[in-house]
């Protein structure tokens, strides 16, 4: 597999004499693999790369992009990707199942008149759509198994397999659980073990990745007034990375106020660090124009074609628990989906336990601090019940450390939202945890 950086900022385009080294195009990588085209996001790199394609690439082109999610900044390139304008070529985007419109539409929406002068359907190329959940498919020969990121809006992270041979992109997504260093300017202590299912989840499927390309949009001193905008540090790449025993960690989504030059001291950061640590893993800033090759094996594996139906449409049963008025009046206003949602409230931690024998909810919702019957104790009761044992149950809290996590995920709670949370992120982990429980087979914990 050969793949090539076109586009390596997020959140906006930020061309100019001090993004010229890293770039300032925003998320697009291209991976080919013999004759098979897998195009990560669709930022205004992508321009470039199909420029490229169309120069270069005997036609039909046929080409698959793979969005982490649908925020402006991963497909505002594709109404200028120009293979997608020709006749006779053939594109298929992929995204995570679960927008609140189709993928389709949530495409057309930014190439409404108001906004563009070409309608999505007056592109020539073939062009199909097709939303996955947490799966592995097949894009010819190369194997992708998808897996939700931690974001404000559902988002994928993939990982493709070809000739033994593994890449995983693993953009805007953020730590799970509790995360801190000692406090020390180099940042070079050894990281607690990792106990949120979150984190443990990703650092699994990310196991023994040749290359990883991994979010690091901010500092350890940035992150701390940015915790729920979905995005991570350098820190914690570097952590993931070494804890999966990764080969080569590729920095990327640089943010759009970082120069060329701080950039390249985040980088020599991060390789201090794995120094530090006695680690061989390589480590590298994406730059535009750069190209990784990987040289395939003879090796192949058993795949499964994605031809999996949606889950049927239905509305979930959510329990929210809260004896604050204010909170409980957010939580139903964001959930306020009436042909996604059917919301109950609880007033206290006995009632929640009740209410949830009784409605046998698809995802219940706990403070931490309930009166009567605090949030572990509401969880242990309700983990009782033969019936919810494998139902998602999600505690708010302000006051979080890996030793109560890990108390926590021992008596059975799936997840941790820490107060104060972004509600965009809370909705995407409910709707993430609703997903996951609608895949066969699909057990809510790995750590049980």
């Amino acid at each position: 597999m050969r793949l090539r950086f076109w586009g390596t900022r997020g959140s906006i385009a930020v061309p100019g004499p001090d993004t010229v080294r890293y770039g300032g195009n925003t998320s697009c990588v291209e991976v080919v693999s013999n004759d098979v085209l897998i195009i990560l996001d669709c930022g205004t790199g992508v321009r470039g790369l199909g420029l490229d394609l169309m120069a270069n690439r005997k036609p039909p082109i046929e080409a698959h992009i793979l969005l982490s999610h649908t925020h402006w900044d991963h497909i505002q390139g594709f109404p200028f990707f120009p293979p997608a304008l020709a006749p006779g070529n053939r594109i298929t985007v992929y995204s995570a199942r679960g927008y609140e419109k189709p993928l389709k539409e949530v495409l057309e929406g930014q190439m409404d008149y108001t906004y563009f002068p070409i309608k999505l359907a007056q592109m020539a190329s073939d062009i199909n759509f097709r939303e996955v959940d947490e799966e592995t498919f097949d894009i010819g020969h190369v194997q992708v198994t998808s897996h939700f990121m931690n974001h404000t809006v559902l988002a994928m992270g993939y990982k493709l397999f070809s000739g033994g041979k593994t890449i995983v992109y693993a953009t805007d997504t953020e730590p799970f659980g509790t995360y801190h260093t000692d406090g020390t300017t180099g940042g070079s202590a050894v990281r607690p073990q990792f106990v949120h299912e979150g984190d443990v989840r990703f650092i699994h499927f990310i196991e023994g990745a040749d290359v990883l390309i991994h979010d690091a949009q901010y500092t350890e001193q940035e992150y701390p007034k940015k915790v729920g905008w979905g995005h991570s540090t350098v820190d914690y790449a570097v952590e993931v990375a070494l804890a999966a025993k990764v080969g080569h960690l590729v920095l990327f989504h640089h943010d759009v106020i970082r120069t060329d030059d701080q950039v390249a001291q985040l980088e020599e950061y991060a390789r201090n660090k794995v120094a530090e640590r006695g680690s061989s893993l390589i480590v590298t800033a994406a730059a535009e124009g750069t190209e990784i090759d990987l040289e395939e094996r003879d090796e192949m594996r058993i795949h499964r074609r994605l031809s999996s139906p949606a889950p049927a449409t239905r509305r979930y049963k959510l329990l929210f628990a809260d004896d604050d008025p204010s909170t409980i009046r957010l939580l139903q206003e964001s959930f306020s989906d009436e042909h996604l949602y059917d919301v109950h409230v609880a007033p206290d931690g006995i009632k929640a336990v009740e209410m949830a024998s009784e409605l046998k909810p698809d995802l219940v919702l706990l403070d931490m601090r309930l009166s009567l019957l605090d949030g572990y104790s509401a969880t242990k009761e309700i983990r009782h019940q033969a019936q919810l044992k494998h139902t998602p149950v999600l505690i708010i809290t302000d006051h979080s450390s890996e030793e109560i996590e890990a108390e926590g995920f021992k008596i059975g709670v799936t997840d941790f939202m820490r107060k104060p949370f972004a509600i965009a992120q809370l909705r995407a982990r409910v709707q993430m945890w609703l997903h996951r429980q609608d895949q066969p087979n699909n057990a809510t914990s790995i750590l049980a």
